[in-house]
């Protein structure tokens, strides 16, 4: 069985309530079935049923952003240097 599958139906079976409690079954799962890789929160999510879904959208929660395209305006002010000696500036 896939592993995604198989942690999701342990998620619901035992009733998961945190993400906290999701990573350490997802690492107990791990030594077990040993993956090649572990799959990330998103990778879990998006590979479980419709049910399983409308339980872990409740956990799985991330912090609402304040912008509607959800891409967020970001200003980097740098110090003013001269060209390094081997570039041609203008």
């Amino acid at each position: 069985m896939d592993f995604v599958k198989e942690l999701n139906k342990e998620i619901i079976d035992k009733k998961t309530n945190t993400i906290e409690e999701i990573l350490k079954l997802r690492d107990g799962l791990a030594r077990k079935l040993k993956p090649k890789e572990l799959p990330s929160l998103i990778t879990i999510f998006a590979k479980a049923d419709k049910e399983q879904k409308l339980y872990l959208k409740k956990i799985l929660k991330t912090k609402p952003n304040r912008t509607l395209s959800g891409v967020s305006p970001v200003a980097v002010m740098t110090m003013p240097s001269n060209c390094p000696p081997q570039a041609k500036c203008i």
